[in-house]
């Protein structure tokens, strides 16, 4: 069986040639093709692309016309693709040497197998690393609207292959450059009969240069991509419960993102602090009803105003809490 991966590349000169290496080269499962879609890097990137290509006929390199970031960079690739299944890996994440021959088993053995996880390991540097935690394990199967459910607030990760048909009727979510790729697993998961739960290990570093792991106006792009992911949700007539158990999850994340902006908000200039404002007044608009779970600063209050007050009053009384827990730490330490 045949496996396409899609690399969508951007200024990754410094682990390119290692996630490279370890598709070419290492895996156990040579039948393979890499689709690697070059996003306007302005480092080495494509001149690494390049000397591999000729080295590997196996490799495809594709380029963007504009920066525009993974979503549409995968999308085009998509339509190069010739595997069975495919697969997404970064260009600064790379594969154990078994992991493509693991993540095909699934497919190879049970028909109903529409899409398959990696365990995924977090890789923090200087030999640091950390399992993503999932109550399931190798070899365990589940029907898709599982996964799809659990998917909505990361009880299973989104790093898995799926069958070629489904990827191409439900590409990448292109509706901001940052997160809404997030919105296309679980569509792929809502889609799928069976989801498998492999041993082939991805391996996702992590690091500050990350785009999102940046302090950045793209941050809040999170919203965006949260309501596309609403949007979808009700396209696809889910029933009541579904909808409702993301929406009470898209509202904790729209409290996450005032508090992305309260603890930060002097890292951005007056500008940029009335946009983030605007999107965080525009987002609040979305939402109707009050969330499950009730306790201060997480309630729906109306007018807004009163809402923005509760905000500040909230998260003011966090950090002086915080500040007050590490000043009675450091004052035990001292005497201890």
């Amino acid at each position: 069986m045949k496996i396409s991966v899609l690399m969508a590349v951007y200024n990754s000169e410094k682990w390119l040639p290692q996630a490279l290496q370890s598709i070419l080269v290492d895996q156990t499962h040579q039948d393979v093709e890499l689709i690697a879609i070059d996003d306007c890097s302005t480092d080495r990137s494509p001149e690494i692309l390049t000397e591999w290509q000729a080295r590997d006929v196996r490799l495809k390199v594709l380029r963007t016309p504009v920066n525009r970031g993974q979503a549409v960079a995968r999308n085009l690739g998509i339509a190069n693709i010739t595997g069975d299944v495919v697969c997404m890996v970064d260009s600064d994440d790379w594969l154990d040497s078994k992991a493509l021959e693991l993540i095909i088993q699934p497919f190879e053995k049970n028909p109903d197998v529409d899409c398959a996880l990696f365990r995924l390991v977090k890789d923090y540097g200087n030999g640091r690393q950390k399992d993503y935690d999932i109550p399931y394990q190798d070899g365990d199967v589940i029907d898709g609207e599982k996964a799809f459910r659990q998917s909505l607030t990361w009880i299973i990760h989104g790093l898995y292959a799926i069958r070629s048909d489904i990827q191409r009727k439900f590409p990448y979510d292109e509706s901001t450059r940052l997160y809404s790729d997030d919105n296309t697993t679980r569509i792929h998961y809502l889609h799928s009969r069976k989801v498998a739960f492999t041993g082939g290990t991805y391996y996702y570093r992590q690091h500050e240069e990350s785009h999102t792991a940046r302090l950045s106006m793209d941050r809040f792009l999170y919203m965006e991509a949260n309501l596309s992911m609403k949007r979808q949700l009700e396209q696809e007539h889910v029933s009541p419960d579904i909808l409702r158990l993301y929406e009470e999850h898209r509202w904790l994340n729209y409290i996450g993102q005032w508090a992305l902006y309260y603890y930060n908000k002097e890292y951005f200039n007056a500008t940029e602090r009335k946009e983030i404002l605007k999107r965080l007044n525009t987002c609040h608009t979305t939402f109707s009803g009050q969330p499950h779970r009730l306790k201060f600063g997480y309630i729906r209050l109306s007018p807004y105003a009163l809402f923005v007050l509760q905000e500040k009053l909230y998260f003011t009384l966090r950090s002086i809490m915080e500040w007050y827990r590490r000043s009675y730490c450091c004052a035990t330490c001292t005497k201890s």
